[in-house]
């Protein structure tokens, strides 16, 4: 159903079990929610304004946010830190340095 597409909204309707096969499902919506709530709390304190290079921070922020919110899981249930999202996160960290500087919208 179209309402599978949003996380925890289908979570809720479906009781938290699979559509297809009926087995509980074994995460909560609550990485979702939090993500949601980091989202909405990063574009209410976003100190830069957002015309075309503010934009463009904010775009590496929310990268890097979701991010650290898969690191966080990751570390939780694993202890494991996958290279590949670190990775993705120092470049992003790069490029979100790289578009302040040429803005002057930080000093270095």
């Amino acid at each position: 159903a179209w309402f599978d597409l949003l996380p925890v909204l289908s979570w809720a309707l479906l009781k938290g079990k699979c559509r297809y096969c009926g087995k509980p499902i074994e995460d909560s919506p609550l990485v979702e929610v939090s993500t949601a709530l980091l989202f909405a709390g990063s574009y209410l304190a976003w100190p830069y304004g957002l015309e075309p290079a503010g934009w463009v921070l904010f775009g590496l922020w929310l990268v890097f946010l979701v991010c650290f919110v898969a690191l966080t899981v990751y570390d939780l249930r694993w202890m494991l830190l996958p290279n590949r999202i670190l990775i993705l996160e120092a470049y992003c960290s790069r490029g979100a340095t790289l578009t302040a500087q040429s803005r002057s919208l930080i000093k270095l």
